[in-house]
């Protein structure tokens, strides 16, 4: 039963090593449904675990469901009761064994105990795990002076570096020096050089005039020749052209001839490509008219498909409703079958004892038993009064005949006795007592009778009260509830079947429209096409306007070739053909006009090229002169050459020099750049490890603070008021002689009486008990505020007969009505328990399965 409430609630286990002890051999899986109440509010928490994973929802009564996993469901509850899981094991479940075990510790265990109950364990765990966390990052910092030295070394290396770079700058510098002489020596020769190779440049120049100027004579000598024979030339082509001249004439009239049959096979050209525009819209409207009718069933089709579709979108709405009405009415009818179950069963409960199942006939025999009972009761009084002045006429009886004796005094009278009267008086007396006896034992009897006539009446009242009729009329009134819903919906579902009904016709008749539009697609698609294409060509009436103009221009061309042909005297065969072959004869004419126009400036010519022949011929003395006064030589020029060509070798092999020394100082400045780099690395790393010790030495001061005499002696010392207040408080309620319960700092107790302090070793069993729980609520109410529910694993283990009849009583006082926590459920093996209890349960173990009962209900 624990076990069921403190995983519901809590998710943890009270006995076992894993989750999976909590399920019964051979089966798979544990389930628990528990109904609890906060400020007021009724929830439903229901938990299944299986051997591989769980699954829990939380519903509240006015709102549903509130949480679908277990995690979540934890979650809620921690918040709705105000308490996490831990504080609520430490406060409100006292463990088997456990409930004097505050008192009866020494006071060192009563430390940890109190610490486990309050969370200091957790501080105390959190000191040793801290240890673990600073050795690890000691353990990093230690490589603190490896890294250390490995900057000094670093530094050391980059010294070394910068004085290679320094000493590389000077061999730099005195090179660059070096490099100037030499590129000095350089410039004069190549000063020296470049007037040389002016000279030889000037001396090729003039060479190159020379031959210039005498292949400009060769040439000259060679126009005067080809002027000589050009003038012979012209003069026999101008016989050739007054030859030709008459056959020239007839070009105009041919080329005029040639345009115009031209341009009529331009506009013949044109009318085959307007009768080929008109045959394509002719083809196009014949496309449209053979498909037009497939065209106007496509788009009918598919605007009946669209209705069709959107009908069966609504009836799988009404489809959906069908499914979530059927899921609603076996809900419903799983209701109630299990409301007429438990209907059934309490009837047969109430009708083994009551005429009808009513609330009436319930309250009829219980006035009915009562009034037995006052019968039985007035009966019993007046038999008690009897017996009671039985038993005093017995004693005064006796008592007479102690006095009478040897007597010689009557005891009632105080007249003189004989012998005689006195043994008359004492067996009158005796004969008295005698039917006084008889007749008390038979007052006796009949008390006795009437004690079990009394207890037989009081078992049916406590049977007839019970039985719960007020559950039954509800049951009743919620099956009629449940049944007129259940109708209400099925009525609903019957309409939504007929309204369904239709839809498997519908997709049927959607599924042969579909199949029709894809039949028409084509004739669809083709009657598209067609208008799309009709749409890009000009219209019918367009066309046969510009074509019939095309045909009239035509007809106006044929008059005029008929025109021409008569002023060239024929009709030509194959006037482009003539035509060439006149534009042949007119070249030629034109090539003979052209020499014989040009027969005056071709003797103007040849006079104008023998003179220049003669000045070129001046102009070659002239350069061989220039040349001669020049003086220039090769062998001159290639000795200047060599010695530029050494000079230049020298400043090549020191600026090589030069560049070598350069790249040794980038490499070395590379090295150190590769060195500052590592060091402020190095420099970065000291610094994270100087962290690291600070961190070390911080986190040594938050273990320190963590520590028994940290903030733990700091909670101790918040919470030990608190213990007391509430503890003193509790211990007010228990009818016993002690005024006073403290708890201190370290969590030892002081208990005062009236007469001072007392050690716990002299308390009595119950007072102990007293104590511990008034403790144990005291730790509880510190932690969470508010305590309603107290739940005992077993708190009678290990106490005997005589303390446990002291705990009843203890609970009697404390569990009483008005009690500060208002619930307490208990698991126990001893009978006494029961007299604390309002409601017993009896768990019974038949064929190896756990049977819970209900044995009896008590009056608040």
């Amino acid at each position: 039963m624990i076990d069921a409430v403190v995983y519901a609630l809590f998710g943890k286990r009270t006995r076992g090593e894993r989750f999976e002890d909590l399920i019964r051999r051979g089966a798979n899986s544990a389930e628990v449904e528990l109904t609890f109440e906060a400020d007021g509010k009724e929830y439903t928490v229901h938990c299944v675990r299986r051997r591989r994973g769980s699954e829990a929802t939380l519903r509240r009564s006015d709102v549903g469901t509130i949480a679908t996993t277990l995690n979540e469901v934890l979650r809620e509850i921690s918040k709705i009761l105000g308490m996490d899981k831990d504080a609520a094991m430490n406060s409100i479940f006292i463990r088997q064994g456990e409930i004097t075990s505050l008192i009866d510790a020494d006071p060192k265990e009563r430390k940890n105990l109190i610490g486990r109950l309050i969370g200091l364990d957790r501080l105390e765990k959190a000191w040793h795990n801290m240890h673990g966390v600073i050795q690890h990052f000691e353990e990093r910092a230690k490589d603190y002076n490896a890294v250390k030295l490995k900057l000094e070394l670093a530094e050391e290396e980059r010294g070394k570096a910068a004085e290679e770079v320094r000493k590389l700058d000077e061999e730099i510098e005195r090179l660059r020096e070096e490099l100037r002489r030499a590129e000095g020596d350089l410039k004069k020769v190549e000063s020296e050089l470049n007037d040389w190779k002016r000279r030889k440049e000037r001396y090729h120049r003039l060479k190159e005039r020379l031959a210039a100027v005498e292949k400009e004579i060769e040439s000259k000598k060679g126009e005067v020749g080809r002027l000589r024979r050009e003038l012979a030339d012209a003069e026999r082509a101008r016989e050739e052209m007054e030859k030709i001249e008459p056959e020239i004439r007839k070009i105009p009239l041919l080329k005029r001839y040639v345009d115009a049959l031209n341009e009529k096979e331009r506009y013949e050209a044109e009318r085959s490509k307007l009768a080929d525009e008109l045959n394509r819209v002719l083809v196009y409207k014949w496309e449209m008219e053979e498909s037009g009718a497939a065209y106007e069933e496509y788009v009918e089709v598919e605007r009946r498909i669209e209705e069709v579709r959107k009908r069966v979108e609504e009836l799988r709405g009404v489809e959906r409703r069908r499914v979530r009405i059927e899921a609603e009415i076996r809900s419903i009818s799983r209701e109630i079958e299990e409301m007429r179950s438990e209907l059934n069963e309490l009837e047969g409960r109430a009708l083994g004892i009551l005429p009808e199942a009513t609330i009436e006939a319930k309250e009829a025999l219980l006035d009915e038993l009562g009034g037995e009972k006052a019968r039985i009761e007035r009966r019993r009084s007046e038999l008690d009064r009897e017996r009671g002045g039985i038993e005093r006429r017995i004693e005064e009886i006796d008592e007479c005949l102690g006095l009478l004796g040897e007597s010689d005094v009557c005891p009632v009278c105080k007249s003189e006795l004989t012998p005689e009267h006195r043994e008359e008086i004492r067996k009158s007396f005796e004969g008295e007592r005698g039917e006084l006896a008889e007749k008390l034992r038979a007052v006796e009897r009949e008390l006795r009778e009437l004690d079990l006539e009394r207890g037989r009446v009081e078992e049916r009242i406590r049977m007839v009260s019970g039985i719960d009729v007020e559950r039954i009329a509800e049951l009743r009134e919620s099956l009629k509830t449940k049944t007129t819903e259940k109708e209400k919906l099925r009525g609903e579902l019957e309409s939504l079947q007929s309204e369904l009904e239709g839809l498997e016709g519908l997709r049927r008749s959607l599924n042969e429209l579909q199949s029709r539009l894809r039949g028409l697609r084509g004739g669809y698609e083709r009657f598209i096409a067609a208008r799309r294409a009709l749409e890009r060509e000009r219209k019918e009436e367009e066309i046969r306007s510009e074509l019939l103009k095309v045909e009239e221009v035509i007809k106006g061309l044929d008059g005029s070739l008929e025109e021409l042909a008569g002023e060239l005297g024929y009709v030509p065969e194959d006037p482009r053909a003539d035509l060439d072959e006149l534009e042949v004869l007119r070249e030629k004419y034109d090539g003979c006009k052209l020499k014989a126009n040009a027969i005056d400036e071709i003797r103007e010519n040849l006079e104008k090229a023998e003179e220049e022949l003669r000045e070129l011929s001046a102009r070659r003395e002239g350069v061989l002169g220039e040349i001669e006064r020049l003086r220039y030589s090769d062998e001159g020029y290639v000795e200047v050459e060599r010695r530029f060509n050494e000079a230049s070798r020298n400043v090549t092999r020191i600026r090589a020099e030069l560049e070598g020394k350069v790249g040794q100082r980038e490499k070395r400045e590379g090295e150190l750049r590769s060195v500052e780099k590592k060091i402020k690395e190095l420099e970065g790393e000291l610094k994270r490890l100087e962290r690291v010790m600070r961190l070390v030495s911080d986190l040594e001061r938050i273990r320190r603070a963590f520590s028994r005499d940290g903030v733990q002696r700091l909670l101790r010392r918040k919470i030990a008021p608190l213990i007391s207040e509430y503890a003193r408080s509790y211990i007010e309620r228990f009818n016993l002689d002690i005024t006073d319960v403290s708890v201190d700092e370290d969590f030892d107790i002081s208990i005062v009486r009236e007469g001072g302090e007392i050690s716990i070793k002299s308390m009595s069993g119950g007072e102990r008990v007293a104590v511990a729980i008034a403790l144990r609520l005291a730790v509880a109410r510190a932690l969470a505020g508010r305590i309603s529910t107290i739940i005992m694993d077993e708190p009678t283990t290990h106490l005997d007969e005589e303390r446990r009849r002291e705990l009843v009583e203890i609970m009697k006082s404390f569990f009483g009505g008005g009690a500060a926590v208002p619930q307490m459920i208990i698991v126990t093996h001893h009978r006494e328990l029961e007299e604390v209890a309002q409601t017993v349960y009896e768990v019974e173990k038949i064929d190896g399965v756990s049977r819970v009962k209900p044995v009896e209900t008590f009056g608040a």
